[in-house]
């Protein structure tokens, strides 16, 4: 018997709530390129401009007063070799753009023309292309979040239709109770990514990853549709006379 998986759909929607205003980017898909614009036409001396992601608000691409540009990999390496920094305009382009750079992006920019710190923030949003992949029936699936660690902070759902079937809150809990999951869910503690382990037709349908990440929410949702071709083998008996 053949089971044939999984048409995975990714949405990423973020909602940030912060009493700022925030420019809502459009939709950019994953391995695209983005560019945030500082709204500068030309960087002065003595000016200082920060680059900063999350909401830990880390440092992720700076000028300084120097005028020496410098841009940073993150704690996790989530942005090596994916940044570009506008020399002239501060502006901040993300290379190769993948789901694990969505987030709350913000700008700190110090001029020498205004004794006030200009500050502006962009939400952005990365989708998944579709993607498709098969299994035999009894094998497994995993549901990646394309995240590469996990945070203290960050606390993450798992749902099967309107069903919580696991999370991460301060560490992993499954709930596997239900039939069609028991003792076959593994969650990974470092990425939060969902394995579902001795594929059957049962587990075709929607699942639904929720993120709080202080204030910021993800949601990715993924569509596995599961094709079960039963092979019958029929046996040809010729009786010779």
């Amino acid at each position: 018997m053949v089971c044939e998986s999984l048409k995975q759909k990714i949405v990423v929607l973020i909602l940030p709530l912060t009493n700022h205003r925030v420019k809502s980017w459009p939709s950019v898909k994953e391995g695209d390129s983005v560019t945030l614009h500082s709204g500068l036409t030309g960087i002065q001396t003595d000016d200082v401009l920060q680059w900063r992601f999350g909401p830990q608000g880390t440092l992720i691409a700076q000028i300084n007063r120097a005028r020496k540009i410098s841009t940073y990999d993150g704690p996790d390496g989530r942005f090596r070799h994916s940044l570009q920094l506008d020399y002239m305009t501060g502006s901040l382009t993300i290379k190769n753009i993948g789901i694990r750079h969505s987030g709350l992006y913000e700008v700190d920019i110090s001029t020498s023309s205004s004794k006030h710190t200009i500050h502006k923030s962009f939400s952005v949003t990365v989708s998944g292309e579709m993607k498709s992949e098969t299994v035999k029936e009894g094998e497994s699936v995993t549901l990646r979040t394309g995240f590469t660690e996990v945070q203290i902070y960050d606390f993450m759902t798992w749902m099967f239709g309107d069903t919580i079937i696991a999370e991460i809150n301060k560490g992993a809990q499954l709930y596997d109770d239900d039939e069609r999951f028991r003792d076959r869910l593994q969650l990974d503690n470092q990425t939060g990514s969902l394995t579902i382990t001795n594929c059957t037709i049962s587990n075709s349908g929607l699942y639904e990853l929720n993120i709080n990440i202080k204030h910021n929410f993800i949601f990715f949702f993924f569509y596995i549709s599961l094709l079960i071709v039963c092979f019958t083998l029929l046996k040809l008996i010729v009786l010779i006379k």
